[in-house]
């Protein structure tokens, strides 16, 4: 029987790759298993919770950075 694979691993798989297809070979897993991991909603769930912490990182990062700069800008 296959093992059945961590929600975060596929996720991350697919976030950290170029295509799809790199995505795939990265799990060393069919082209339709790929695909019927894809419609699961743990899978979709891991997805949006990963991007969603991304983002806010992501944001957090730029605001502290413009903070940054402004603070800069006005000792000028």
């Amino acid at each position: 029987m296959a093992k059945a694979l961590d929600p975060y691993r596929v996720a991350l798989s697919i976030l950290s790759s170029d295509t799809l297809e790199e995505a795939r070979s990265k799990l060393n897993i069919s082209r339709t298993k790929f695909w019927q991991l894809r419609q699961k909603p743990e899978i979709k769930n891991a997805l949006n919770e990963i991007s969603s912490h991304i983002y806010d990182e992501s944001l957090a990062t730029v605001m502290h950075d413009t903070t940054e700069n402004l603070s800069i800008l006005k000792n000028l």
